[in-house]
Parts: C-alpha cells; sequence; structure tokens
C-alpha cells in the first residue's frame, strides 16, 4: 500500500523555539502531538495564521467508545449537519471531535450543537467544515483535558509545509513532535 497523497506525517525533536516544518504542499489542516507530556495542537485553513485549538489534558480521543455515531454529514460554513438521526441535549457534543471513518477529510472540533431528538444533528464547529457520506464518530478525550484557542505561538501555513509557534507547553525541548498535515 502506498502513501496517501493527500496528507503527510513525521517526527521532529521539539527546540522551544519557532520551527519549520516541509510537508510538500500547504497544508488545509494540521495536528501536532508532544510525546512527553501528551499536549495536542490543532489547526485548519479557517482559523487564521498563528492560531490552533491546544488541548493541554495529555488525554487521548476514545474512538472505541464514540459519544455519537453514524453514517453521513453535510456541511455549509462552519456547520455540519448528519444525514442520519441523533439524540442530544444542547452543546452536548461541544468540546468533541468529529471524525470521519474514512480518514477523506480532516476532523472537526465541534464548538457548539442543537439540542435534537431522533432528528439529524446541527453542529458548529472550528474552521471550515468537512462533508463525507461514510460512517462517522463523535469522540471525547479519555480524561478531562483542558482546550483552549491559541491566538498566538500556534500553526501558520507555508507554501510547503508549515510553522509550529514557540509555544513552551508543545514545543518543550528534549521532547519528541509528531504531525500530520492535510491538504
Amino acid at each position: 500500500m502506498g502513501q496517501r497523497k493527500d496528507m503527510a506525517e513525521g517526527t521532529i525533536a521539539a527546540t522551544g523555539s519557532a520551527m519549520n516544518i516541509l510537508c510538500g504542499f500547504k497544508p488545509k489542516a494540521v495536528l501536532v502531538v508532544n510525546s512527553t507530556n501528551k499536549v495536542q495542537l490543532f489547526w485548519n485553513d479557517a482559523m487564521g495564521e498563528g492560531t490552533g485549538w491546544k488541548n493541554t489534558g495529555g488525554s487521548a480521543l476514545n474512538l472505541a467508545a464514540p459519544a455519537f455515531s453514524g453514517t453521513g454529514l453535510t456541511a455549509a460554513g462552519q456547520v455540519i449537519t448528519t444525514t442520519d438521526n441523533q439524540t442530544m441535549t444542547l452543546n452536548q457534543a461541544a468540546g468533541m471531535w468529529l471524525i470521519s471513518a474514512t480518514g477523506a477529510t480532516p476532523p472537526n472540533l465541534i464548538v457548539s450543537n442543537t439540542a435534537v431528538t431522533a432528528a439529524p444533528a446541527v453542529l458548529t464547529v472550528a474552521g471550515a467544515a468537512s462533508t463525507d457520506a461514510g460512517a462517522y464518530k463523535i469522540v471525547r478525550n479519555t480524561s478531562g483535558a483542558s482546550a483552549a484557542l491559541l491566538a498566538t505561538l500556534g500553526i501558520t501555513p507555508l507554501f510547503n509545509g508549515f510553522t509550529i509557534g514557540a509555544d513552551t507547553d508543545l514545543n518543550l525541548i528534549l521532547s519528541t513532535l509528531y504531525w500530520t498535515a492535510w491538504k
């Protein structure tokens, strides 16, 4: 099986200073994870340069036990609507990640949702919404992690890669950073 053409991934030693990462394209989404303290930084092209959502809880996404799952999504702007029926309370999915089973679209961080009972769920996400006709999962962290929107020191896209800011929680000297970038 060959490497996917719509994504690149790798590792790099953290320096504590801003770092340029070459991935071969200008990314539309980037995920960076620190191997030491498990801090995660997610950015997509609708968030703006130098920004990102940082998870400082050191926990992983619980893909084995999603809070919600189904098949089919439509998108417009920053709103994703499921094409199947869900039951959820107002903002119950806020702070969770919507991940397509195919991996064809980048993950979306859910900012808010409407209350629904046996009806399509309406989810507002950070950045541009992704459309996928396949299966999806809405997952949460396995522990009480905290997330914050960074206004500086996040991810900045470049023509042929991206810059990781000098954030001291993520870009921690003596750590390895694992990164994935999507076209």
